[in-house]
This record gives structure tokens, C-alpha cells and sequence, in this order.
């Protein structure tokens, strides 16, 4: 039985909990289910006072969830990718964070008024950890904006698309719901206005970008484990119109469910073969550390019985006699038979 060194058995345990957390990421949402509906709290910590004035407590965490879960998608790509499509989706996460912060400090009270500031800040110090966590240097941060060499990778612009996508919304008057094109009425469906159909559609449009993105770009097993939330977000899209029902994702994933069960045992026989070429990988490094090791203690034997003779032949020399030719003669052939075995 084979037995992993720390550093295979953390690596592959890593990538394992990475790929079960992308494939079951998509199911948060349904966590908003726990929360009341037609009822708004108003929570008191910290001399803070949060008043949710917008939706009931079941909508208000769905609408959080729904941007939490693409942002932790962007979070776990930022540390997975490469170069300028690293520093790209800096774009995406610190608007995310602003965005986000700046509708929670809106309804926390007296807080609220510096809402912007409070925003601008907390994104202000998410850019600062995560420049930290990757750009430990100057020179570090020249060789990533090599846009010589990022204008031969168009991937690396996406996060700019998604950023739009996630922006665009803002763009929209709030109280807009209908609109005409001619004698063409346009409606905004059965959502409040054109900004919250905008701003939901544009949550799930750069989710799936990113996902596709993510996963066209990735080599690692564990890419397969995206084809879950790709395939989910499919699905959250095909109904976004739907104008029979106000229910949006919350029966996806038994739609899928078939898919997702072609995925989970794909991605398990995709483990265990990830799992032993950490072994091949883990044996390999043994053997070529214990060959080295080898080498190294009979070279060491070699030089210690080169230093030894030649200890001899300099004790010969300073006593000056002929009487050790015999002596001498000897010291020459072992000198000769260690550098033999030498070549």
C-alpha cells in the first residue's frame, strides 16, 4: 500500500473540497427558503439598526444570494487564473463588493448616509488583500500587465464583458416598466421594472461568461465540476420569461437532476484517477530521493578513500625513505582502482 507524502495528499485533498464546492455552490439559493415570507425584519447589533424596507426577508436573501454566488465563482477563478485575466477580474469582484456593501449600508441606520464612502472603502481594502495575495513585488505586477502578450488571449477581456453585464443596470431609470418601439408595447415582464429585470438578467448572463470562461481556460480535473452550475444557470435562463410563474430558481436542479448525476459520478472516476497519478507522482519522488541519497553516500565513500590515500602518500613523502617503494606501489593501485569504479 502506497502511503502519500503531506505535500501530494494536501494537494489532492484541496482539489477534491474545490471541486465538491463548485458542483454544489449552485444549491445555496435555495437557502433563502429558510426565510419568512411577507415579513421584514429590522435587526439591532452593534448600536446598528438594519431595517429591510425593500423586500420580505425571503425575497431580500434570495437577491443576496443571487449576487453571492457568482461572486464566490469570480473569487475561486481570481486565485486559479493566470496573468491579465487575474488582474481583469479585479474589474468584476471590487464592483461586486461595492454594489453589494453599498445596498446593506443603505438600510443600516445612521450609518446609511455614508453609504458611498463606506462602499468605496470596503472595496478599496478587498483590493489590497487581493493585489497581496498575488503581486508580491513590482516586478511581479510588470510581468502580469504584459498586454503585448494578452492581446494574443482574448479570455482575459471577458471580466471587462461580465463587469458590464453586472453594471448595466444602473444605466435604467427605476421606475421604468413599460416601453413602446413604434406601436410595439414592451413590458418588463413580471418584474418590478427594466432595472430589476436588467440587474438579475445581468447576474445570470455573467455567470454563466464567467463559468464558460473559467472552464475553457482551466486543464485541472476538476474543471468538470463547473459543468454543474453551467448547466443549472442553462436552465435559471430558460425560465427567466417564463411569465406562467414568479418562481425563479427553485426548480432547476431537479430539472437537472439527471445531468448533475452524470456529472458527479464523471467527476468521481476523474478524482480517483487524479488520485493516483498523485501516487505515481508521490512513488516517483521517493524512489529519485532515495536514489540520490544513494549516490551521494557512495560518492562520499569514494572521496573519503581518495582523502584517505592521499593522507597516506603525504605521510610517505615527508618521512623520506626508500624503503617504502612497496608502500607507494600499493597507494598507486588502490588510488587506480577508486578512480576506476569512479568511471
Amino acid at each position: 500500500m502506497v502511503v502519500f507524502p503531506g505535500e501530494f495528499k494536501d494537494n489532492y485533498l484541496k482539489e477534491l473540497l474545490l471541486a465538491v464546492i463548485l458542483f454544489c455552490l449552485p444549491a445555496l439559493i435555495l437557502a433563502h427558503k429558510f426565510f419568512q415570507e411577507d415579513i421584514a425584519s429590522e435587526l439591532v447589533f452593534f448600536g446598528l439598526t438594519f431595517k429591510n424596507t425593500l423586500y420580505d426577508d425571503q425575497v431580500m436573501a434570495y437577491i443576496f444570494l443571487l449576487s453571492l454566488i457568482p461572486f464566490m465563482y469570480m473569487v475561486f477563478f481570481f486565485f486559479h487564473a493566470k496573468g491579465i485575466m487575474r488582474l481583469t477580474l479585479l474589474l468584476p469582484i471590487l464592483w461586486t463588493v461595492y454594489d453589494q456593501s453599498l445596498s446593506i449600508f443603505y438600510m443600516m441606520e445612521p450609518i446609511n448616509a455614508y453609504g458611498k464612502t463606506l462602499s468605496f472603502c470596503l472595496a478599496l481594502i478587498a483590493l489590497y488583500f487581493l493585489l497581496k495575495s498575488f503581486v508580491p513585488n513590482l516586478l511581479t505586477f510588470k510581468k502580469l500587465i504584459n498586454l503585448k502578450r494578452a492581446s494574443k488571449n482574448l479570455s482575459s477581456l471577458v471580466p471587462i464583458g461580465i463587469f458590464c453585464l453586472l453594471y448595466c443596470y444602473n444605466l435604467i431609470p427605476d421606475d421604468l416598466n413599460v416601453f413602446f418601439i413604434g406601436d410595439i408595447k414592451i413590458d418588463s415582464f413580471l418584474y418590478r421594472s427594466f432595472q430589476v429585470l436588467f440587474y438579475l438578467l445581468g447576474i445570470k448572463l455573467s455567470m454563466l461568461l464567467l463559468l464558460l470562461t473559467w472552464y475553457f481556460t482551466e486543464k485541472k480535473w476538476w474543471k468538470y465540476a463547473l459543468l454543474s452550475p453551467i448547466l443549472i444557470t442553462i436552465y435559471q435562463l430558460s425560465t427567466f420569461f417564463n411569465t406562467e410563474t414568479d418562481i425563479l430558481d427553485e426548480y432547476e436542479i431537479i430539472r437537472g437532476f439527471p445531468f448533475l448525476v452524470l456529472i458527479a459520478v464523471l467527476l468521481v472516476a476523474l478524482s480517483k484517477n487524479a488520485k493516483d497519478q498523485y501516487v505515481v507522482q508521490s512513488v516517483y519522488r521517493k524512489t529519485s530521493s532515495q536514489i540520490e541519497k544513494l549516490l551521494e553516500q557512495r560518492n562520499q565513500e569514494h572521496v573519503n578513500a581518495i582523502l584517505d590515500t592521499k593522507r597516506r602518500l603525504t605521510d610517505l613523502k615527508e618521512q623520506k625513505a626508500t624503503a617504502h617503494i612497496n608502500d607507494l606501489m600499493e597507494i598507486k593501485k588502490q588510488l587506480e582502482h577508486e578512480l576506476g569504479e569512479r568511471t
